[in-house]
């Protein structure tokens, strides 16, 4: 904390892997500097966001905070949006997730992702802190969450993967709380662990919630952490559910928390007929009325197994196409790719999105990273699985280079002239989720799609 032009600023410094995660504009407003990204929030300017004033800020240097309460409010807009509620129906399975941030953003955090034909991933996590700074550091743990679900093991794996990660950046911090299940949809078996997080509770038919026990350090606070695997059986109509600690910490006005009792006590009167969604809104109406004395985030996250599916192979398909970079390349693909697609996911009625999606990025491809070069091709490789298709489009090209920049000028430069980001506004909105990574040869762009049927 310190003083610029007679306000008050903070100065909150991230990976560069929140640079990319909330947009470079809002970046490249607040600087980058030895590989980290610092952001200059005046505090002045905060007040005028979120309260409507801005004491001690210099007059003369009222246009300069107005051009960043602007970047602010687009990077506020941006983390808002990077987590909407969750409703998903995958292989008899039905995941469900809400939450309630405190302040404008908030440091709790949730997702839900396909790993492979017969599983898929879920999370909540919490961040140390509140506000702006607990929310920008958000982003890198979605995309280090994400990133590691590529690169397989279990959860336990996973999470020592991105505590060695974290462990420099959130040392004196206090860390983040994490908490994944891995649930194998044809046994019904979920693998649970837990970086610090408030332990799920597993809800049986006609049985008392029953609390699963983990303990462990949260990220970022040993390099060398371990964390232990739970193993937990779903059967039809069970539950697992997942929160923060906002539920339990919320207190009523003599001070009083929530605590365990209460949440078991709303769990065991959860009918069976009542959906999720409708539950969640109902305890946090409680929460928001009655115990609205200590604020914090409040995440709930919860797995419903619906149905017992038929046991039968996954469908496997793949191929892969080598297109010249010309224009109109995508075209001599997109038939036999809407056929494909068709054949394999009969029930799933998206297929002319997914095509429409998959022809912008290999436009982008032989456009923008191949820069319509003969000798540089667009590879497309497509696997279609029972539950999930998979397209990888890659490129041979270098992007956009411009001259006479340095350092992290010419990162935020060549972001930012990277045509690329545009197509990927259509892109974001078309697929499930997508990952995008710079190779040593080009530049690779994965789309996921979940077969909905």
């Amino acid at each position: 904390m310190g003083s610029m032009s007679g306000g008050l600023f903070y100065r909150v410094v991230l990976p560069l892997s929140v640079f990319a995660a909330i947009g470079i504009a809002a970046a490249a407003a607040f600087g980058l500097a030895a590989g980290l990204v610092a952001f200059i929030v005046p505090a002045g300017v905060l007040c005028l966001y979120i309260r409507g004033f801005a004491p001690n800020v210099d007059p003369s240097a009222a246009a300069e905070y107005e051009s960043i309460t602007d970047e602010l409010k687009l990077a506020l807009d941006t983390l808002r949006k990077l987590q909407p509620p969750i409703d998903l129906e995958i292989g008899g399975y039905r995941v469900t997730a809400r939450s309630r941030q405190d302040r404008e953003v908030g440091g709790d955090l949730f997702d839900a992702a396909v790993v492979d034909d017969t599983s898929f991933a879920v999370m909540v996590g919490d961040v140390s802190g509140k506000g702006l700074p607990a929310a920008l550091v958000v982003p890198a743990l979605l995309v280090l969450f994400r990133s590691e679900l590529k690169r397989g093991g279990g959860p336990g794996e996973l999470l020592e993967r991105i505590n060695r990660q974290l462990s420099d950046t959130m040392a004196h911090t206090g860390g983040a709380t994490l908490g994944v299940g891995f649930v194998n949809t044809a046994s019904g078996e979920i693998r649970y662990a837990s970086a610090g997080q408030t332990g799920p509770y597993l809800l049986v038919p006609d049985h008392a919630p029953q609390p699963v026990d983990c303990s462990s350090l949260p990220l970022g606070i040993a390099p060398d952490a371990r964390y232990e695997e739970k193993a937990i059986r779903l059967a039809q109509g069970g539950r697992l559910v997942l929160y923060t600690d906002g539920v339990l910490e919320a207190s009523d006005p003599s001070g009083e928390m929530f605590g365990f009792d209460r949440l078991e006590a709303y769990l065991r009167r959860w009918s069976r007929e009542t959906a999720a969604a409708h539950w969640m809104e109902r305890l946090f109406t409680v929460l928001d009325s009655g115990y609205s004395g200590r604020k914090d985030d409040k995440t709930l996250l919860v797995v419903e197994r619906t149905a017992v599916p038929a046991v039968q192979p996954p469908a496997r398909f793949e191929r892969t196409w080598r297109l010249p970079s010309a224009p109109g390349c995508e075209r001599r693909i997109l038939p036999e790719l809407a056929g494909l697609i068709r054949a394999n996911w009969p029930q799933d009625h998206r297929t002319d999105d997914i095509v429409t999606c998959v022809a912008e990025a290999i436009m982008n491809a032989a456009e923008h990273g191949n820069r319509y070069e003969p000798d540089n091709a667009v590879t497309v490789h497509v696997h279609i699985g029972s539950m999930l298709m998979v397209c990888r489009i890659r490129d041979e090209g270098e992007g956009p280079r411009l001259p006479g920049l340095d350092g992290g000028e010419r990162v935020v430069r060549e972001e930012r002239e990277d045509a690329r980001g545009w197509g990927m506004v259509l892109i974001d909105g078309l697929a499930d989720y997508w990952i995008a990574n710079r190779e040593e040869n080009g530049f690779c762009l994965e789309l996921f799609f979940v077969n909905h049927r």
